[in-house]
């Protein structure tokens, strides 16, 4: 019922509903179909890989890890032109809390107000502060009781500072002479790097991961393994192979299944496999206006609209009648023809015979006037070659509205 609801909600529901009526369960449902206001799988997906970039810097961290990520710290961290991780105007009252907290976990020996002070001062830089904090003299004889945190940190700017003070990293980095090496030396090193990628190419030899993870930024190299990957299995040509026409996944689906459910985190979207529009069950494909249909349909119903219509000469008001002669006067003053639409000054037009006085059956008139706009309209869109390009004709059962 709910194929991209996130599981754990999913789960917790089912708890809840366990003890409840079937009508509960029903209205549960019914409830979710109509608003889909439930979280998704993409939200799901999203967050487990949050969690994983968190634990990196938590529960899984290594000080060989986060120089893979960060392989000059020093640089990176007191970077003039580096955004700031916290600010005044738009910290998160949790992340403000968690780093005043590890200031304050740090220097046991130091005053939480003083702490704060400097904090502050220093426009919630953490490790501005930490670094001023390390020369103000103690306060107390006694460490102060270490502070527990309420939740876990979700920011990961705030988790890389915190790990660079409390591993030594920043220390450990001075001491890198190869990380220094290459910073120095980096244009002539993906130099060389390029270069044997293009003798590994040449010899059709693609294992060349670490020379790429040298050069390359992490995301950007993931990138580029992805689109290896889309590439292997396009050139694969695998039987009932399918790609989401919203990005690249490929996958096979199932037999008989008439939606492509991706499974791309940053796509997540449900196409049908028919029209490779986005997924519009219980409807059919030719039920599904989309962008260029309304476009064509609304033009051509202008064009009706124009054809109907009458046009003042003189102050461009625009009319059409019910009944009456075909002499119009406008509230302008103007005169004209109903029928050829020309400037009229008396019925002398009508008797020599141009246009008729009056129109017998005003209705047909109409009618046959707003299908001829129509028509033009089509044959300007090519409609009138290739019928199946218009999925609804606005003429259709027109007479039941003139």
């Amino acid at each position: 019922m709910l194929p991209n609801a996130d599981p754990i909600y999913l789960r917790n529901q089912a708890r809840v509903l366990a003890n409840k009526s079937a009508q509960d369960l029903e209205e549960f449902l019914q409830n979710a179909l109509d608003n889909h206001d439930y979280p998704t799988m993409q939200n799901y997906l999203i967050t487990e890989e949050k969690n994983k970039e968190v634990a990196l810097y938590t529960k899984n961290f290594t000080v060989g890890k986060f120089l893979e990520i960060i392989p000059n710290p020093v640089e990176f961290f007191f970077n003039g032109e580096r955004k700031p991780t916290l600010s005044k105007d738009t910290a998160d009252k949790d992340d403000e809390d968690f780093a005043l907290n590890f200031l304050c976990n740090q220097f046991v020996y130091l005053r939480q107000l003083d702490i704060k002070k400097a904090f502050s001062q220093q426009d919630m830089h953490l490790i501005k502060t930490y670094n001023k904090l390390k020369f103000l003299p103690k306060a107390f004889r006694n460490p102060r009781k270490l502070i527990q945190p309420s939740k876990e940190c979700q920011n990961i700017d705030l988790l890389q500072e915190k790990k660079l003070r409390n591993t030594g990293c920043y220390e450990r980095v001075r001491v890198v002479l190869m990380t220094n090496l290459f910073q120095k030396n980096v244009y002539f090193v993906i130099k060389i790097v390029l270069f044997v990628l293009s003798m590994l190419l040449e010899k059709e030899k693609y294992d060349f991961h670490v020379l790429l993870i040298m050069a390359l930024d992490k995301k950007v190299f993931q990138r580029l393994c992805q689109r290896r990957q889309i590439e292997e299995i396009k050139n694969a040509n695998i039987d009932g192979l399918e790609t989401c026409p919203f990005c690249d996944f490929s996958m096979i689906p199932a037999e008989g299944d008439k939606i492509f459910k991706c499974e791309n985190i940053e796509c997540m979207k449900e196409s049908c496999r028919e029209c490779r529009h986005i997924s519009h069950i219980p409807l059919r494909c030719n039920e599904i206006e989309y962008d260029e249909d309304v476009k064509m349909r609304t033009y051509i119903e202008n064009k009706m609209t124009e054809a109907l219509l009458r046009e003042c000469w003189k102050c461009s008001r625009k009319f059409y009648k019910e009944s009456g002669c075909n002499k119009m006067t406008c509230l302008c003053g103007a005169r004209m023809c109903y029928i050829c639409k020309q400037p009229v000054n008396d019925y002398s037009h009508f008797n020599s015979g141009s246009c008729p006085l009056y129109t017998e059956n005003l209705q047909e008139f109409h009618l046959d006037t707003v299908l001829k706009g129509a028509q033009s309209a089509k044959n300007e869109l090519g409609i009138n070659t290739d019928p199946n390009k218009l999925k609804f004709d606005p003429t259709k059962n027109i007479e039941k509205y003139i």
